[in-house]
């Protein structure tokens, strides 16, 4: 697993929660965003394996990135969970009857999920690729 296959899927990600966000803004479409969530979930919920199984481990080995990485985990380690909520409670049924209070609750997480990509661009994966990481590591 290479640094550029992760801003790879981050790029996914970006696409689809801009897609969503324009969704938000328009009339409701509860089966589109059904649709577009459940893409965004297994995209998701296998990135965050990867840098949880991977990444994070590998960089909480090293004295130097170990401080860096528990950062990134208190500060963004929220997002599994916030994001396995806007899954689990809102069915599409009540995102058909709650467009409104869907969008309300899905805006952050989606904010949270940008927020984190960024700051793994920004941040991590420049110290990881200064460190040679790879599949190996």
């Amino acid at each position: 697993m290479e640094v550029d296959f992760l801003k790879a899927e981050h790029a996914a990600l970006m696409d689809l929660r801009a897609r969503l966000l324009n969704l938000l803004d328009g009339p409701p479409d509860p089966a589109v965003v059904t649709q577009l969530r459940a893409t965004m979930n297994r995209i998701l919920l296998s990135h965050l394996a990867k840098e949880d199984a991977h990444l994070y481990p590998y960089l909480k080995r090293d004295p130097e990135t170990a401080p860096v990485a528990e950062r990134f985990e208190r500060e963004l380690g929220g997002l599994a969970l916030s994001w396995g909520a806007l899954m689990t409670d809102w069915t599409p049924e009540r995102i058909a009857t709650d467009w409104r209070g869907f969008g309300a609750t899905a805006r952050p997480v989606l904010d949270m999920l940008a927020e984190r990509a960024r700051r793994e661009e920004e941040e991590l994966y420049p110290l990881l690729a200064k460190k040679g990481w790879s599949d190996a590591a």
